[in-house]
């Protein structure tokens, strides 16, 4: 019932966003729909790092995707770069580097360093994040 309700916010929904609106009306409608948001928000000063919550988050949106052949939304994949990018900045590199090859063997999600950009492999891009826009 849960994925149920998750799937028609989704397909009523164009962006992330909009989703995200539709699952919160659900929930304040009283509808239990025993989902948190899918879209994490990165927060400035939250632990990263092999040990931190938003890594930990991160390398499980991942697993989730992989296991179960989900798409990722744009918004999603901006944040899961975004961690990354905020890994690199604390010179956490093994954990940035885990991140990057989870992203490109779970995902397919390619990440061009020189360019500045991702892509996927159904065609959509975007720009990574500088370290001077995740503060």
């Amino acid at each position: 019932m849960q994925n149920q309700i998750m799937q028609a916010a989704m397909a009523a929904s164009t962006t992330p966003s909009q989703a995200e609106q539709t699952l919160k009306l659900l929930q304040a409608r009283g509808t239990n729909t025993g989902l948190q948001s899918t879209t994490p928000t990165p927060t400035p000063d939250a632990g990263t790092g092999a040990a931190g919550p938003e890594y930990q988050q991160a390398m499980q949106i991942l697993a989730d995707c992989a296991a179960t052949g989900r798409v990722a939304e744009d918004a999603e994949i901006l944040w899961l770069i975004s961690i990354r990018e905020k890994l690199r900045y604390k010179k956490d590199f093994t954990a940035s580097d885990d991140l990057r090859n989870a992203l490109r063997n779970s995902l397919g999600i390619e990440l061009h360093e020189k360019e500045k950009r991702w892509a996927t492999p159904d065609g959509r891009q975007g720009l990574i994040p500088m370290f001077s826009d995740l503060a």
